[in-house]
């Protein structure tokens, strides 16, 4: 809208929950008007929707990826702009081997093997320690 001189839209404010980012880019390669597979043009648009999200459409992203995915985008301005690296979930073992999420303080209880449902919940630098709920919720409960 604003590339063409209309007004910008106004949203109330809503959460966005995307697998990858991967995902959202092939969501825009699929509804393009155009239909061409300028991946580049893709790429630039979610980046540009990415920056802008939170002061101009009042909307914020939940990302789901593995660290390795998220290692191919972390170095972009939205990724920068959006994304809080003391902030996040990490579920599952390995959390000191990673380096998207960081945190303040690294004991050694973070480098020992942990069991699924674990894992940890970082807020502002700080890790805990969780059990994380699945969908259908615990199998213990029957």
């Amino acid at each position: 809208a604003v590339a063409d001189g209309q007004p910008i839209p106004e949203f109330e404010k809503c959460m966005l929950i995307f697998v990858s980012a991967a995902s959202v880019i092939e969501l825009f390669r699929t509804v393009d008007a155009a239909g061409t597979d300028d991946e580049a043009k893709y790429s630039e648009r979610f980046q540009l929707i990415m920056e802008k999200m939170q002061t101009v459409f009042r909307m914020h992203a939940i990302f789901a990826d593995t660290a390795k995915a998220v290692s191919n985008y972390s170095f972009n301005t939205w990724y920068k702009t959006q994304i809080s690296e003391g902030d996040g979930i990490w579920m599952g073992g390995g959390v000191t081997e990673q380096y998207q999420l960081k945190t303040a303080v690294s004991d050694s209880s973070m480098r020992t093997p942990i069991a699924s449902p674990l894992g940890y919940v970082f807020q502002k630098g700080k890790a805990v320690l969780c059990k994380m709920l699945a969908e259908g919720g615990d199998e213990s409960d029957g």
